[in-house]
């Protein structure tokens, strides 16, 4: 009796206190995916950011495109009108050189008049890097420059030589100007979730000049898209305001227009103008190119 007493406390007592050793268990490590951040853009109206997509909106030439009413992505505008939106931007910083009285360059070129007094005599010259650069930047790296001749019709045409593999700008005999004076003002700007998109919302009101005010008797109105210029449709004729020239500026040789400055209407009608979404997408090299225009108001 006293030998098994003594086995049972041994047991209870002593034996309580081993500790059996065991394989560890695994854990299973779970991975938590990054959280995709935010990212902060400036979207101050008044901000170079805002300010450099801005520019990037293929609007430069007659000043209309891409104003339309509905929407206008990079398909619906020609070669000619998207290539010479960066030819005249660069022309505009003076972004070329100037060929002048060089035969061996200026023969290249087509047999256009500059005027009554001969053949071309001067051209200016844009590198075909500085073109490619800066359409990639404005439509996109994912779109490559036309190799066209780009026309404006107001005597003023971009030839592109293929031997040289550049863009000649000169001046000829003939075309015309435009009837058609745009008007825009950035109203604001935003961002989606994770900054892979910015939208610019500007005002837009048009200046027609041309007689296509349906039955009034004056030829100038004011209107909320291009349509009424680019399309000629009476239906999408989007008037805001008929106007009489009422007076002449002798210090500024500008019209009144119903006794007021234009300046002073374009602020006065901003409440009825054309108000425009513009969006710019990221692409792969981390530059945001302008991928439409829409009207939404």
């Amino acid at each position: 009796i006293a030998t098994i007493a003594l086995l049972l406390v041994y047991v209870f007592k002593i034996k309580k206190d081993v500790v059996v050793y065991e394989e560890p268990k695994e854990q299973e490590v779970v991975e938590e995916e990054p959280k995709e951040e935010k990212v902060e853009l400036d979207l101050n109206i008044n901000g170079e950011f805002v300010k450099s997509l801005y520019e990037k909106i293929p609007a430069f030439h007659r000043g209309y495109e891409p104003y339309y009413s509905g929407v206008t992505k990079y398909e619906d505008i020609s070669d000619n009108t998207r290539l010479l939106y960066i030819l005249l931007t660069l022309d505009e910083n003076n972004d070329y050189k100037s060929i002048v009285g060089d035969e061996s360059v200026l023969s290249k070129l087509d047999n256009k008049m500059m005027g009554v007094d001969g053949p071309i005599k001067e051209a200016k010259k844009f590198d075909f890097s500085k073109v490619e650069k800066l359409y990639k930047s404005v439509f996109g790296s994912s779109n490559n420059v036309p190799l066209i001749d780009a026309e404006t019709g107001m005597g003023l045409v971009y030839e592109y030589v293929e031997e040289d593999n550049c863009f000649y700008g000169h001046f000829y005999a003939g075309g015309g100007g435009s009837a058609f004076v745009p008007f825009s003002k950035i109203k604001e700007c935003e961002q989606n979730e994770d900054g892979t998109e910015v939208y610019i919302y500007d005002n837009f009101i048009g200046l027609d000049l041309d007689q296509r005010v349906e039955n009034e008797i004056t030829p100038f109105a004011l209107f909320k898209s291009a349509d009424t210029y680019h399309i000629g449709n009476q239906d999408k004729m989007q008037k805001i305001v008929v106007l009489k020239v009422t007076g002449y500026d002798q210090e500024t040789g500008e019209s009144i227009y119903n006794d007021k400055p234009l300046n002073t209407l374009i602020e006065e009608y901003q409440d009825q103008a054309g108000r425009f979404k513009h969006t710019f997408k990221l692409d792969k090299d981390g530059n945001y190119y302008w991928y439409s225009s829409e009207q939404v108001n």
